[in-house]
């Protein structure tokens, strides 16, 4: 249970350094190309007031709000797109794989930047 409990706390770390960074270089984009919030939620349909909870990661922003920034701003998927999973996640795949007995698949690893 302290592994499980460290891993989980590690996580929530990563999750935070990540929601940061995306935040920082999708301001630094907003900012090279003269552009708001309001302008990107403009672009996304969304007001300006979501907007900021999806920047600050209070909200998620759907897949296909990642795939216009990454688009639009030419922000890299790796740093829009998240792929770490929450500990139960990964246990429920890792089990299932075990039960389809496929000893060449698993979940390769995610560095935790």
């Amino acid at each position: 249970q302290v592994e499980e409990s460290d891993n989980a706390e590690e996580i929530v770390k990563y999750e935070q350094r990540f929601i940061n960074k995306r935040k920082d270089v999708i301001r630094k984009k907003l900012k090279e190309y003269d552009m708001t919030q309001q302008d990107l939620g403009e672009i996304l349909g969304h007001p300006k007031s979501y907007m900021s909870e999806l920047i600050n990661g209070v909200s998620q922003f759907t897949l296909k709000d990642l795939v216009i920034i990454h688009r639009v701003l030419g922000i890299s998927l790796k740093i829009l797109v998240p792929t770490f999973l929450q500990s139960e996640t990964r246990n429920r795949v890792t089990e299932s794989i075990k039960k389809l007995n496929k000893p060449k698949l698993g979940l390769r690893k995610t560095k935790l930047a």
